[in-house]
């Protein structure tokens, strides 16, 4: 998994196989940055379960995050895993 650290008006830009590798680079990429997040998920990024295992574990408290991923699939299994509710400010979304 790889993640670019590099930080565009909040967002975080995720590429690669978001699996549970990806919890301490995303930890670091989040500490650079306050108040809203935007994860960007690439169209060819692949998460499995222990990938949201890690956006269920992100040190997140009093933060707005935002999902953008382009594909359908992404979208649906935030919704059939309830991952979207389980955030209060989350909203998965087309870019």
């Amino acid at each position: 998994m790889a993640i670019e650290t590099r930080v565009e008006a909040h967002t975080i830009h995720i590429t690669g196989y978001f699996n549970a590798d990806a919890f301490e680079p995303l930890k670091a990429a989040l500490s650079q940055i306050s108040g809203q997040i935007v994860l960007s998920f690439d169209e060819k990024c692949f998460i499995n379960s222990t990938g949201l295992a890690v956006l269920m574990d992100l040190p997140i408290k009093d933060r707005s995050i935002t999902l953008v991923h382009p594909k359908a699939h992404f979208r649906r299994v935030f919704e059939i895993t309830g991952i979207a509710g389980d955030f209060e400010a989350v909203a998965v979304a087309i870019t």
